[in-house]
């Protein structure tokens, strides 16, 4: 049985879902390390796997909605690494939009790559 981040990172929407409905917690971190999750900063939580997806579309967009309805917490982590693995899409303007909305207050304008994708997201969803 797949555990919530392994769900999360292939898209697997009723796996995500049905753990959740059965009390999973949104921001658990993985304690398995694997190669999957090496560009991450810290164990990744259910979110982290979610946006670090490398085929990120409309399933990993709704399990973003699904896991930020059920409570999970937006760190910084979670917006780097998107950032970096964003590709512009629509989906990932789409997300980039949930995680500015509940993501703390961030100062994150000095790494180059936030700044070039950053800018890439924001003229894309009109805000530049």
């Amino acid at each position: 049985m797949r555990d919530i981040h392994e769900a999360a990172f292939a898209g697997d929407i009723e796996t995500v879902r049905r753990l959740l409905d059965d009390g999973a917690d949104p921001d658990v971190k993985a304690s398995n390390l694997d190669g999957r999750w090496l560009s991450c900063e810290d164990h990744p939580t259910p979110l982290h796997c979610t946006l670090i997806a490398h085929d990120f579309g409309e399933r990993h967009l709704e399990i973003v909605r699904l896991l930020l309805a059920n409570r999970a917490q937006v760190r910084e982590s979670h917006i780097k690494d998107f950032c970096v693995e964003a590709s512009g899409s629509k989906h990932d303007t789409a997300a980039w939009k949930l995680l500015r909305e509940r993501a703390p207050p961030l100062n994150l304008s000095d790494e180059a790559p936030w700044d070039q994708v950053q800018a890439q997201l924001r003229s894309r969803a009109g805000k530049d």
